[in-house]
């Protein structure tokens, strides 16, 4: 008969409410991988949407697709660059794929209209003020996607979408 007091390598034991021990696997209690070079480069992107955000020089409606978009990158990366640190499961593939499909949607339209093919044929300025809008344009529309494009095809598992119920 084995002794219930002595503990086998497949399992610890985890400290109850006063003084009780309950069994547990070794997976549950060691710590989880950490994926820091995910958590960098998540966290790199959410700065540049934040950052481009805040350096835009001309009022932007606080609903437009680009606001949006920026804010969604910035809210879904951070907390995927926290669970990366952290070792935790990753965001689901749903969310983020719905959060790269409208930053990439934010990118597509302010590239492909008329209106940003105008900007784009002036010469900018010299002078630091006139530099903030174009540098803030170009993380929104420009960096931003394709790094959230880029991080999508790089470093998401590939997972299938599971249907809810089976037709």
């Amino acid at each position: 008969m084995s002794d219930p007091t002595r503990t086998s390598q497949s399992t610890r034991h985890a400290a109850g409410p006063i003084g009780a021990s309950a069994r547990t696997p070794a997976a549950a209690v060691a710590p989880a991988s950490r994926r820091p070079v995910a958590a960098l480069a998540r966290l790199l992107i959410t700065t540049a949407a934040l950052t481009g955000l805040t350096l835009t020089a001309r009022p932007r409606p606080l609903f437009s697709l680009t606001v949006v978009a920026n804010l969604a990158v910035a809210v879904a990366f951070a907390l995927s660059a926290h669970r990366a640190w952290a070792g935790r499961r990753p965001v689901s593939p749903r969310i983020t794929a719905g959060v790269v499909l409208l930053i990439a949607l934010t990118g597509l339209v302010h590239h492909l209209a008329p209106a940003a093919l105008a900007d784009t044929l002036t010469l900018p300025t010299t002078s630091s003020s006139a530099l903030a809008p174009g540098a803030a344009d170009h993380l929104l529309h420009t960096v931003t996607p394709l790094a959230a494009l880029a991080d999508w095809l790089l470093l998401t598992r590939p997972r299938r979408f599971r249907r809810p119920y089976d037709c």
